[in-house]
């Protein structure tokens, strides 16, 4: 009877014994796949934060790529500054200042107020204005109609080392084509003749 207990003891001790080594396998098995889950799990943020750096860079070189230097400017322009240096000159915004402007007395006690729009003249008890359409500081004219009457003239200056002088050697005219196509006076002498067998008279800067 014993040695049937014996045998039996040692069928089960053998058969409990082979199942171990299974069962530890599976919790291996089980235990290796957590961990490499885990494993991936933990690779994923740092792929997600790779992608993320790559793609701020990326956004970086293009916001890099597009900033202007200093000095330039996106397009471009033929536009600039208005250039005033010319010699001739217009009654248009931009246009070069009349070289005579300013207030004036002259030789025969008339008074004399010039900008780039008007002539004043001031012979009391009389006064005279003349609208300017047109002036040229290098061909030294101007055309103006007179505000009173309508009519046109043409006024011309010259200079006697630094004296200045002038002559209205066309007025009256019908039209400014009119005035400007009078003859010229004659600058030689214009302290003694050349305006309309006159004289030129003669602008001294009011004090």
């Amino acid at each position: 009877m014993s040695s049937i207990l014996r045998g039996a003891s040692a069928t089960f001790l053998s058969i409990a014994t082979s199942a171990l080594p299974t069962a530890c396998a599976g919790d291996d098995a089980d235990d290796g796949a957590t961990s490499v889950a885990q494993t991936s799990t933990d690779t994923e943020p740092a792929t997600e934060s790779t992608t993320a750096q790559a793609e701020s860079s990326g956004s970086t070189a293009d916001e890099s790529s597009t900033t202007e230097t200093p000095g330039e400017t996106s397009g471009s322009s033929s536009d600039g500054p208005l250039d005033t240096s010319g010699e001739s000159g217009t009654t248009d915004s931009g246009a070069a200042a009349l070289e005579i402007a300013g207030a004036w007395s002259d030789n025969f006690g008339g008074e004399h107020v010039i900008d780039d729009v008007s002539w004043t003249d001031i012979f009391p008890p009389d006064t005279f204005t003349y609208s300017i359409s047109e002036f040229d500081n290098a061909e030294r004219f101007i055309i103006a109609q007179d505000d009173g009457d309508s009519t046109w003239s043409k006024f011309e200056w010259t200079y006697v080392q630094d004296e200045l002088y002038y002559c209205q050697s066309a007025y009256g005219a019908s039209s400014a084509e009119e005035a400007l196509a009078a003859m010229d006076a004659d600058p030689t002498e214009p302290a003694s003749a050349g305006c309309g067998g006159f004289s030129w008279s003669q602008l001294v800067p009011q004090r």
